[in-house]
């Protein structure tokens, strides 16, 4: 039985295509681990590295990895680079690929489709793929590059006994200490340590190996998909050798386990019983510090990241609130940037806008809003919100949104209607979503129908028009009576309701809502509630 093993990394690119320094570093620490014979046992011989090379040297290459093998032979290619989908093939890129008018240039690029021959064609029943692949929007325009939900590596690269792991997104994410890409990183980590050794057999197969590299890029880099393939049955894929009596590795799979129980921040109890069990393996309080420092830097890694964007985060709306579109853009980039998901920017921009909202808002005096026949007039006043809950002001903060998505400089009715069913949730939202009126879409399309858009010329503050001040001033009053001491979403529907002649009575009633059946339906809700 031979173990042979190719690794390929392009880390130049001709312009059109952005450069990845890390993917020359990535081939070298695999080769590290593969060859040292504590751990893959691969020869030295038998292991071929190929660092920026042209397609017909990377050609020849996998042709003749996969040829004239036996069939206990165990192949690994390895490729670190961009993967570029034309929309009818996937291609291996390298050193010399061109890009003419945003589109690639097939000829010069190595499509999978033959690299599936040669693998069809190969005696071998233990081949292994890693793609450690750029499926994102880093390529030039016109070049479609798919993650993992359209990119189907079982499609390009299937065949009897063959594992493939593929990365599945951005390859600019990197280990900034060790300029690895985060798959390829903890890859070659769990090799090194024996961490990856899920069933402490002293072997580390490859869909442990995946797993253990899943693991931890999840909590790096959370937008990140890596997935595994298992093409057909095949053998089990034993790639490399733990250390499964060594005390380091023992110590290391307890830290990782707990460090999973209690997200990356041990417990006061399995704090001690960590202290404990170094004790009863004579660690040696370094060597277990570093064992921490390594199953928890992911973690430390995603919160530093979390805590970037709600910086910028914070800065942006410090500056401006609503923010605009190239604002939204402009954030949504950095979240690609810091491979965060977008529950996880959900998550902070709640946050932030709860604690910003929370404090005293107020809507200056502005300039005067613009005319119309269906305007309810316009506002020289300021508003404060204290007694406002976080959901009651976001209302009003969306529908500061919606008047500027019409070109329009005041909030009027209608728009503290459209904030009410934006914000999604509350006892607002609960009653017009059963009284039909909940579809954003066809309110919005009514709203317009009635008062039309504006100048497009809008001020950066936005004055309430007068039937918007009585519908605020009216939530209030409606808390008041029902003995609530802070103003919800459902006293801001009572105000709407209480104020029909203007613009969101009319609304509502073209769309069908009585409004005296919509008052009492948010009474009985609120009574249901308990409140």
């Amino acid at each position: 039985m031979a173990k042979v093993a190719l690794l390929i990394g392009v880390s130049e690119y001709e312009p059109g295509l952005n450069g990845l320094p890390s993917a020359v570093n990535d081939v070298i620490a695999m080769q590290q681990v593969l060859t040292n014979p504590e751990m893959g046992e691969f020869a030295d011989a038998a292991v071929t590295v190929l660092q920026n090379p042209d397609r017909q040297t990377m050609a020849d290459a996998i042709y003749h990895l996969f040829a004239n093998r036996q069939r206990d032979d165990l192949v690994l290619l390895y490729f670190s680079g961009h993967g570029v989908d034309d929309g009818n093939e996937f291609y291996f890129t390298n050193r010399f690929i061109r890009m003419e008018q945003g589109k690639l240039v097939s000829s010069t690029a190595l499509e999978a489709r033959s690299v599936r021959d040669w693998m069809a064609q190969s005696r071998s029943q233990r081949k292994v793929i890693i793609l450690d692949s750029c499926f994102s929007s880093a390529f030039a325009r016109g070049v479609t590059v798919k993650d993992s939900g359209s990119v189907n590596p079982e499609q390009f690269l299937g065949g009897k006994g063959t594992a493939i792991l593929t990365a599945s997104t951005r390859y600019a994410e990197t280990r900034e200490s060790l300029d690895l890409s985060v798959y390829t990183h903890y890859l070659v980590e769990g090799i090194r340590t024996g961490g990856a050794d899920h069933d402490d057999d002293g072997f580390i197969a490859i869909e442990e190996l995946h797993t253990y590299a899943s693991s931890k890029v999840k909590e790096a880099a959370p937008a990140m998909t890596p997935e595994f393939y298992q093409v057909k049955d095949g053998d089990k894929i034993l790639l490399a050798k733990s250390p499964k009596h060594d005390p380091h590795l023992k110590y290391r799979k307890q830290v990782k386990l707990l460090a999973e129980e209690d997200n990356g921040d041990f417990s006061f109890i399995n704090r001690h019983y960590l202290d404990e069990l170094q004790r009863s393996l004579s660690l040696l309080t370094d060597d277990a510090a570093m064992i921490e420092a390594e199953e928890l830097e992911p973690y430390h890694q995603r919160r530093a990241k979390v805590d970037r964007y709600r910086t910028v985060f914070e800065g942006a709306i410090a500056k401006r609130y609503p923010l605009s579109q190239g604002d939204r853009r402009g954030l949504q980039r950095f979240q690609q940037l810091l491979s965060l998901r977008d529950e996880d920017v959900s998550a902070i921009q709640e946050q932030v806008l709860d604690s910003f909202l929370t404090k005293s808002v107020s809507i200056p005096e502005t300039t005067k809003p613009e005319k119309s026949n269906d305007i309810e007039g316009e506002t020289d006043k300021n508003f404060t919100f204290e007694r406002f809950t976080a959901r009651a002001i976001k209302v009003i903060m969306l529908a500061q949104e919606e008047s500027r998505r019409l070109g329009h400089n005041f909030v009027g009715s209608e728009q503290i209607l459209l904030g009410l069913i934006g914000v999604g949730t509350g006892i607002a939202a609960e009653v017009l979503k059963s009284s039909g009126a909940n579809s954003l879409k066809d309110v919005r399309a009514e709203v317009e129908t009635i008062i039309g858009r504006g100048s497009g010329l809008v001020a950066n503050e936005t004055p309430f028009t007068p039937k918007a001040e009585q519908i605020i001033k009216q939530s209030l009053e409606e808390s008041r009576q029902l003995g609530h001491n802070l103003v919800d979403t459902e006293h801001l529907l009572l105000g709407v309701i209480q104020n029909g002649d203007g613009v969101a009575g009319r609304v509502l009633e073209n769309l069908g809502v009585n409004l005296q059946k919509l008052r009492s339906l948010v009474l009985q809700t609120i009574k249901g509630a308990g409140r």
